[in-house]
């Protein structure tokens, strides 16, 4: 799972997910709240249109930078794949996103520290990130990466920089959807012989 701990708004609470569960564990009295574990009806169908709560394995998570939000996504694996925006204040879901059918699972997903968008990668051959605005509930884009798979996104940290990283096994992407040039994004530099090794994770502050 990518980012799989995070905490909260405060030292005393952390993040995670089990399965199809977001849980939120309270450090102080030893207690756990669920977003999800919604109960499936004997005859209902695996994958339900528009289910509030996940309904496969969740593989990636991230909270929303700025501490004043409580807001968490998630994105799961499976055939319909969503991503889910919910508050871990109340466990409540906020807004949930379809991939479409030919994503093949989320690769990773980041919320924006102003928590009003959210980036995601699938795991498609195409591997296609996308950018949706939170409260308009509607995709800014989704463009494909290249050939190499991403498996970790994040945002910066800095506030109201629309901008992330994306790291692939051999390389690492800085995009900027806000660009007025229309180039997305661009590559990093490894120093003056390019050289470079495999990754695994990336954090931009």
């Amino acid at each position: 799972m990518k980012g799989g701990l995070s905490f909260g708004s405060n030292n005393n609470e952390a993040l995670y997910c089990a399965a199809a569960l977001g849980i939120k564990l309270d450090l102080s009295e030893n207690s756990q709240t669920f977003f999800g574990g919604i109960q499936y009806s004997k005859d209902q169908e695996k994958y339900t249109p528009n289910w509030p709560v996940h309904q496969d394995d969740i593989t990636s998570i991230d909270v929303c930078g700025d501490k004043t939000k409580t807001l968490a996504v998630t994105g799961e694996t499976g055939a319909k794949s969503t991503v889910h925006v919910w508050d871990y204040s109340n466990m409540q879901s906020v807004n949930r996103f379809d991939l479409g059918d030919k994503c093949k699972g989320v690769a990773s997903v980041s919320i924006s520290p102003c928590a009003r968008y959210v980036a995601t990668v699938d795991q498609s051959n195409d591997h296609n990130v996308s950018v949706f605005n939170v409260s308009k509930k509607k995709p800014i884009f989704s463009v494909s990466a290249g050939n190499d798979a991403i498996s970790v996104i994040r945002w910066s940290r800095k506030t109201n920089d629309l901008r992330f990283a994306a790291l692939t096994s051999r390389s690492i992407q800085f995009w900027s959807p806000a660009d007025s040039s229309k180039k997305l994004f661009k590559n990093g530099a490894f120093g003056p012989n390019n050289s470079q090794t495999k990754f695994n994770c990336v954090s931009f502050d």
